[in-house]
């Protein structure tokens, strides 16, 4: 699957825009401030009804403007499609080409990118609700029984912790609720396990070849629910066995909403050892290895999106990267001058300046 053209209304700086694009690498090239990752928020939005820089859809409207529309046009193999997503005052409204669309997990993942973003790296210094999110969002865009449970899960939550806070608690109903949330517990703990699973097998290698450093590096999972073993009994006993510390601070101290992953590098935490250097390799190791567990499941190629990234690297590794991210992916490069590394390359080259294409 590749984009092969963009349209945008009242979005952010842009009035009007509409876009080709390639099947290879796209480079959008501008000054700071004309709209270059603009761009690729309104891809990624299309792909997982969110931003990645703003948790207000409405911040996403031009200023004046009551809607923003966006839409892409998609191919694969033969067929054609597009998704559109109208942002307006009272939310959004998702369609799968004429087909309005009233679930949104029937929407999320119907175009799969991954993100390179220099602001990656921030996210081992970020609290464990951080990584837990950006594991979640890559599952719940391959498997619509992952959010389900996922969105389950939250909503149990939510119940459980209004009962603890009530000065008489009914035990019968924490009992239900206990029952109900393991259900889903385990099948989320599974799914991330198997993730973590494939990413462990990439990822050194990735590392290794990006950085020429022949360091051990690990994904490390922490449930946040003692368990020898990932089963409805067992973490049912693990509740109950925190139920009376649940009681005391009014609220759920264990479950997967706890859980977190540690990046160890040499067999260290990386946020303790490793350099600045080192954590984007990391990161960007990691994100390939996402993309390359992407093409596992879903047998499907995500689009690359690499906004500002090369920036952040020496020539040498420019060149590496590109070499993964060009066979074969739709590639989406934000960059204020063509570097070096790309001079050869055969590509689109899309120059935007003040929220439109520029000739």
């Amino acid at each position: 699957m590749y984009i092969k053209s963009l349209r945008l209304s009242h979005y952010r700086n842009y009035q009007e825009l509409q876009v080709s694009f390639q099947p290879n690498i796209n480079v959008i090239v501008g000054k700071n401030a004309q709209g270059k990752t603009n761009l690729i928020e309104a891809l990624y939005y299309l792909s997982l009804c969110r931003s990645f820089r703003t948790s207000q859809d409405q911040a996403l409207i031009q200023n004046g403007e009551e809607y923003a529309d966006l839409v892409c046009w998609l191919k694969e193999e033969k067929q054609e499609s597009y998704l559109r997503c109208i942002l307006h005052e009272k939310g959004k409204s998702l369609f799968i080409g004429k087909t309005n669309i009233s679930k949104t997990s029937e929407f999320i993942g119907r175009l799969n990118v991954v993100l390179f973003s220099p602001e990656d790296i921030y996210i081992f210094s970020q609290a464990p609700r951080a990584r837990r999110k950006f594991m979640d969002q890559e599952l719940m865009k391959l498997s619509k029984k992952y959010l389900f449970h996922l969105t389950r899960y939250n909503t149990l939550l939510k119940e459980r912790n209004v009962l603890l806070k009530k000065a008489s608690i009914d035990e019968t109903m924490l009992d239900i609720l206990d029952k109900q949330m393991v259900t889903s517990e385990v099948e989320i703990l599974k799914r991330r396990s198997s993730f973590l699973k494939f990413i462990n097998q990439e990822i050194e290698r990735l590392f290794q070849s990006l950085s020429g450093m022949k360091l051990r590096l690990q994904v490390v999972m922490n449930n946040g629910i003692e368990v020898d073993k990932i089963d409805e009994e067992i973490l049912l006993k693990a509740h109950l066995f925190s139920r009376q510390k649940d009681i005391e601070y009014h609220i759920t101290n264990v479950g997967i909403h706890r859980g977190d992953i540690q990046f160890r590098l040499a067999d260290n935490d990386i946020l303790l050892s490793a350099s600045q250097g080192q954590k984007r390799l990391v990161m960007i190791a990691f994100k390939l290895a996402i993309l390359h567990y992407i093409e596992f499941i879903s047998k499907r190629k995500a689009v690359v999106l690499l906004d500002d990234v090369l920036s952040e690297l020496d020539l040498e590794r420019q060149k590496r990267l590109l070499d993964v991210v060009k066979n074969g992916y739709q590639c989406f490069i934000t960059t204020t001058y063509l570097p070096d590394s790309l001079k050869l390359e055969k590509l689109n080259c899309i120059s935007i300046q003040d929220g439109k294409v520029k000739i």
